[in-house]
């Protein structure tokens, strides 16, 4: 259902973290993509590697806009959520999305904000 872009600088704590919250508390077939900067000693991709999750990789810090540009080029799903690595996605994140995108009546849209 979505493809999840997550740009990450050097912060595998956090984005391993945010990927553990998504693989744990997602309910449909989402797609995790991560684009990594620079990834000074590796660890970033070799986690990336055996969670088995596609992932985009520049050698320097490309800046946030082109990293998700980068990545999303690779997404396969009728959506694209953006997410930075140290957010937390909590039990039934997906339901409140699922049903805006539901109520509205076509597919030229961008949802922002929080919701609870």
């Amino acid at each position: 259902m979505f493809s999840i872009i997550i740009p990450t600088l050097n912060n595998l704590k956090y984005l391993s973290f945010c990927i553990n919250s998504l693989k744990k508390n997602s309910d449909n077939d989402n797609e995790i993509l991560v684009h990594v900067s620079e990834d000074e000693d590796g660890e970033t991709r070799n986690f990336l590697n055996k969670q088995n999750i596609k992932y985009t990789f520049s050698s320097e810090n490309v800046g946030l806009c082109t990293a998700i540009n980068k990545v999303a080029k690779i997404a396969s799903k009728d959506y694209l959520i953006y997410a930075h690595d140290d957010m937390y996605f909590c039990p039934g994140w997906e339901k409140p999305l699922i049903n805006e995108i539901k109520s509205i009546s076509h597919n030229n849209f961008y949802i922002s904000g929080t919701m609870i």
